[in-house]
């Protein structure tokens, strides 16, 4: 058995995700004088409709971070690295700040390791 989850990508990222699997990822935590990035982690969704990814606006950039859905399933003996957001603040003090305000953020998760190219199932493009 395994756990599906999702991942969005822009289009710029999805040919080297396929090869490499999601090696670059991380949380980056407020404290008291910035953000500290801790590294090896990778997000995740249990929604799969790119519409309903709340973080996924272009603000900061000019292209669609949510052309690209990746279906990933997560062998059951790696599940117990897989966090919610409780999960999360428990192993990162400080980290539930990151989900206040977003909606949909209920769904998002963090997995702790990185995700070879073979848990990667399927790569879907979501914008024509």
């Amino acid at each position: 058995m395994s756990t599906t989850l999702y991942h969005f990508c822009a289009a710029r990222h999805v040919k080297r995700i396929k090869y490499e699997g999601l090696r670059v990822g991380g949380v980056y935590v407020p404290g008291p004088k910035g953000f500290h990035l801790y590294s090896g982690y990778s997000w995740l969704t249990t929604d799969g409709d790119p519409k309903r990814q709340s973080w996924a606006t272009r603000q900061m950039v000019k292209y669609s971070r949510t052309a690209y859905r990746l279906t990933v399933e997560i062998p059951d003996e790696y599940a117990d690295r897989i966090m919610d957001r409780d999960a999360l603040e428990r192993h990162l003090p400080g980290s539930k700040v990151l989900f206040i305000g977003w909606k949909g953020s209920e769904c998002w998760r963090v997995y702790r390791g990185f995700i070879p190219p073979d848990w990667i199932k399927t790569i879907d493009g979501m914008e024509q």
